[in-house]
């Protein structure tokens, strides 16, 4: 039995760790595209670019300095990360998509 604890100790550190870099990615990543709908607006209005580019270099340096650090701990977090960080940007494509039902049904409302 005393054998087989170690084994167990290794599989919940790992299992943890998966799931923190997991919501540290989701996390990140929501910042990440939230932040990236602010630069696209910054860069459509053109008015403050200077401050549209840090924003852009920090986002993307902040992102690599992310993953080398899930990297350092081994695949497995690594792979939690980037699973967070997606699962985020999922969710912030999906916020800003209307129903296409409702839209429709808008559309021809108004032409009626």
């Amino acid at each position: 039995m005393s054998a087989l604890a170690p084994d167990v100790a290794n599989i919940i550190a790992m299992i943890c760790a998966g799931f923190f870099a997991a919501l540290g990615g989701f996390i990140f990543g929501w910042l990440f595209f939230r932040t990236l709908a602010e630069n696209a607006r910054m860069y459509l209005e053109g008015g403050r670019m200077g401050r549209a580019l840090i924003l852009h270099a920090v986002r993307i340096a902040v992102a690599v300095a992310l993953f080398y650090t899930a990297a350092q701990y081994g695949a497995g977090p690594l792979l939690a990360a980037l699973l967070g960080f997606l699962g985020a940007r999922a969710m912030c494509i999906n916020e800003k998509k209307q129903p296409a039902g409702k839209e429709a049904e808008q559309n021809q409302e108004e032409g009626s």
